[in-house]
């Protein structure tokens, strides 16, 4: 017996008809949000499924705002990796350094 799709919540139905309302390429659309074509070919047809990130990725892409740049993605997973704890002061870290190398910066002109 073939396996039922289960219904889908109608934000989800919503985000995936205004994805495919984009009229991107799949490939176009995978580069955009971080994922796979393959990926992108299952969640449009409703058997994949994305997660928050996913979804904010997707919103970004139809609003037309730009995504991370690698390098940003790269930061947010090392701090991603850090305990609870730790991103507090690894935020106030990099925060302060900001601000010494702007200093920096001024006293240079």
């Amino acid at each position: 017996m073939p396996k039922s799709r289960p219904s889908l919540h109608p934000i989800d139905r919503a985000v995936r008809a205004h994805l495919r309302k984009l009229d991107l390429h799949q490939k176009e659309t995978a580069l955009a949000i971080g994922r796979s074509p393959g990926w992108v070919s299952k969640f449009l047809s409703g058997t994949g499924h994305a997660t928050i990130d996913d979804l904010i990725r997707i919103l970004a892409l139809a609003l037309g705002v730009h995504g991370l740049s690698k390098m940003e993605r790269r930061l947010l997973k090392a701090w991603r990796r850090l305990p609870a704890p730790s991103q507090a002061d690894a935020v106030k870290w990099f925060e302060d350094w900001v601000r010494r190398e702007a200093r920096i910066a001024r006293t240079r002109r």
